[in-house]
C-alpha cells in the first residue's frame, strides 16, 4: 500500500509541483506570428498552441544509454506537459485538453516559444514551469 501511496505523491508532485518558473513562451498577441513562423520551418508539421505549461527535464536514473541513444538520434531528453490545450491544427485534440508532447528535437530559441518535436510544433504561450522528472513516471502517462 505505501508504494502506491509513494506512486501517486510522486505524480502528484510531477503534475501540480512548483518547479522553477519559466520565462519562455509567447504573449497571446503573438500565437498568429508563432504560428506563420512554424509553418515556415515545416509546413507539413502539425501545430499545437498551449498554455499553463511544464518544461520537463527527464531523469534517466538507471539507463544512462537512453540519454546517449537520444543525443545521438538528435533529441534533448525533454517533453513539456500542458494543463489546457489552446488549439490543434490537426484537429486530434479539442480546445481545453491536457497534451504531453514527445521527446524534443529542438527548441527554437528565436522565437522563445517553439517547442518542436519529430511530428509537432508546440507553442508554448505565458510563462510555465521548469522541472526535473523522473522519466519512466512522465512517460506513464498518456492522454
Amino acid at each position: 500500500m505505501s508504494d502506491d501511496k509513494n506512486a501517486l505523491s510522486q505524480m502528484h508532485e510531477m503534475l501540480y509541483g512548483k518547479g522553477e518558473s519559466s520565462d519562455y513562451g509567447c504573449g497571446e498577441e503573438k500565437i498568429n506570428e508563432m504560428l506563420i513562423k512554424a509553418q515556415k520551418i515545416d509546413p507539413y508539421k502539425k501545430i499545437r498552441v498551449i498554455k499553463e505549461w511544464q518544461w520537463w527535464d527527464l531523469q534517466f536514473y538507471d539507463n544512462e544509454m537512453a540519454n546517449e541513444i537520444l543525443k545521438r538520434e538528435n533529441f534533448e531528453p525533454s517533453i513539456i506537459y500542458s494543463h489546457y490545450l489552446i488549439s490543434d491544427s490537426s484537429g486530434e485534440f479539442r480546445q481545453g485538453y491536457n497534451v504531453k508532447t514527445t521527446i524534443l528535437k529542438k527548441f527554437h530559441k528565436d522565437t522563445n516559444c517553439i517547442f518542436e518535436t519529430k511530428n509537432t510544433f508546440y507553442i508554448m504561450v505565458g510563462n510555465g514551469v521548469r522541472k526535473k522528472v523522473d522519466a519512466i513516471l512522465a512517460t506513464s502517462i498518456y492522454f
